[in-house]
């Protein structure tokens, strides 16, 4: 069954796969559809960044990314020992 969210992108979403049916890259083709969820997405969003000043700003980008890229390395090491 499709949610309102789904009718309004044209597409729908096949419970427990996680994968999109239904939109436009989805339609694509094989070449498209072959590289779905095979690699990883980071989300990161600034909209929290305030600053009065550019050098203020990028500071508090860098250390937002410096998080990140800590919380990326733990998750690596933390896959890598259970391997």
């Amino acid at each position: 069954m499709k949610s309102a969210d789904d009718e309004k992108r044209g597409g729908s979403c096949r419970s427990g796969t996680g994968s999109i049916d239904g939109i436009a890259i989805w339609q694509a083709g094989d070449a498209y559809r072959a590289h779905f969820r095979r690699y990883p997405v980071v989300f990161l969003t600034f909209k929290d960044v305030k600053a009065e000043r550019w050098d203020l700003a990028w500071e508090a980008i860098q250390r937002k990314i410096g998080r990140l890229v800590d919380i990326l390395d733990v998750e690596a090491e933390l896959a890598w020992i259970s391997t």
